[in-house]
């Protein structure tokens, strides 16, 4: 180890301190780690740990002061994009990513700490539902398990971070409306009439076959003849309808969303009669 004293352009005493730290994997060539501190003692201990820390965890201090969060962020993105999810899910994510740029884009990924990153979920928390703030630390923890692939961290500034849940007031439980998640029989039947009494041409078709089927908008959409099975009176979901501009002439069909979403669906021999029947034939 070589140390030397050297004054700054203010005037002060320093002292730095160089080691050779282990060859760089790429070129093969001496990788020298500089460190600087007001005493040689402190700046002997500074390289030290640097070494150490680039011989038994494998991490490069410099290069994760160096590299900026939006940088690694962006590199896990091309790499996400090519693990086959939907682009819809492509497009949260992205989101998700510049929520997380807006606040901590130019900082070194390196200098992030989970305190730092507990302060930032707090902060954005009144802003977002919770389920948004959710997907924000889920996509920063993909993109700090990338840094640490990259050797640029040890651990991952969000492992245990804490996503605030607003608790509610008595009185905003006794303001607020029960929601109610499906339709009462009543409300389905006066919906079906109401489609065909004042429904477009077809539409009391799909909406039976929505009501009584469970399958999605989308899976709707993309079905084909070919889907179809009347021996068996079942329908295969195969595939979903995706638009991300809201424009007809630039759909695509994708997989559905999950694995679990590809299903055969055993439909009443009536609707498929009477809606599936006059739909696709």
């Amino acid at each position: 180890m070589y140390c030397q004293k050297f004054k700054t352009k203010s005037g002060q005493v320093k002292w730095e301190c160089i080691a050779d730290g282990d060859p760089d994997p790429a070129t093969g060539k001496r990788k020298q780690i500089k460190r600087r501190a007001k005493t040689q003692r402190e700046a002997k201990e500074r390289v030290k740990k640097a070494v150490r820390s680039t011989q038994e965890d494998k991490i490069d201090e410099n290069s994760g002061k160096r590299v900026t969060f939006d940088q690694v962020a962006a590199a896990w993105l091309e790499v996400y994009k090519q693990t086959g999810v939907k682009r819809s899910t492509v497009r949260i994510r992205e989101k998700e990513v510049a929520i997380l740029n807006r606040y901590m884009a130019k900082s070194p990924i390196g200098k992030i700490t989970y305190s730092m990153f507990q302060k930032f979920i707090n902060d954005i928390s009144p802003n977002y539902a919770r389920t948004t703030v959710q997907g924000v630390n889920t996509s920063a923890g993909m993109i700090f398990q990338h840094a640490i692939k990259d050797r640029l961290i040890k651990e991952s500034p969000n492992r245990d971070v804490i996503i605030p849940k607003k608790r509610k007031t008595v009185e905003e439980i006794e303001i607020a409306p029960i929601e109610q998640k499906y339709l009462t029989n009543e409300e389905l039947n006066e919906f079906l009439n109401a489609t065909l009494d004042n429904g477009q041409e077809l539409d009391i078709e799909r909406f039976y076959l929505l009501a009584f089927s469970g399958m999605r908008s989308g899976e709707l959409c993309a079905l084909k003849w070919s889907d179809i099975n009347f021996s068996t009176n079942t329908v295969r979901i195969t595939k979903t309808l995706y638009n991300e501009d809201n424009n007809m002439r630039k759909f695509e069909l994708t997989p559905p969303k999950t694995n679990g979403s590809i299903r055969s669906i055993e439909v009443d021999s009536e609707i498929m009669l009477i809606t599936v029947n006059k739909m696709y034939h």
